[in-house]
């Protein structure tokens, strides 16, 4: 089964005022055009700012869309399911992490096609009709590209991160072999070469 919740959408930097807004994710029934494998019958149970959010605001809303996912995964599949594959792009993925962790200052890096294993807590104990989400899991294995022919490419984690005035600002490091600079709205720009 695979589904398109908008909760796992990508981490959008705030828009400037004036500038419009972030486009909102297609449905699960517009997608599904695309992916037939896609089950529609879900909808989307969290939706992110159309304008934008800075890093606290991302972890709130991933902790917000957990503590509604996990529980009606448990409650549609009983007894049935063993994992929950969730697929997203680094700043979601390592944000996911620190709230099933529980710990939002964890230090890691995710890159394309990295895989971060969490084993449930309760369920290690043999006990999972526990309702706590946010906390509740141990990490196995983060960011791992070990399973990849040229390891981890692209890597980032919000180590890359600054915080200037209270906004996140992404600074992504050489590893792109390009200039990064800041302009005077304290907002990445990139050379052409990174993008």
């Amino acid at each position: 089964m695979a589904t398109s919740p908008s909760g796992l959408s990508e981490w959008y930097y705030p828009v400037e005022p004036g500038t419009g807004l972030h486009p909102r994710p297609s449905s699960a029934s517009t997608l599904k055009a695309y992916v037939p494998e896609i089950d529609d019958s879900w909808s989307s149970v969290w939706y992110p700012s159309r304008k934008g959010e800075d890093a606290t605001a991302l972890h709130d809303r991933l902790a917000g869309f957990l503590t509604v996912l996990i529980p009606e995964v448990q409650r549609r599949f009983d007894r049935v399911h063993k994992r929950i594959l969730l697929v997203g792009h680094a700043a979601t993925v390592v944000a996911l992490a620190h709230e099933l962790v529980g710990d939002r200052e964890l230090s890691f890096q995710a890159a394309c096609c990295s895989l971060t294993v969490l084993d449930r807590k309760d369920a290690i104990a043999g006990d999972s009709s526990r309702p706590v989400v946010i906390g509740d899991w141990t990490p196995r294995i983060l960011g791992d590209g070990g399973h990849l022919k040229d390891g981890p490419q692209r890597a980032w984690g919000f180590m890359d991160a600054a915080i200037t005035d209270g906004v996140s600002v992404i600074i992504i490091p050489n590893s792109f072999r390009c200039e990064i600079g800041l302009d005077s709205h304290a907002r990445p720009t990139f050379c052409a070469g990174c993008l």
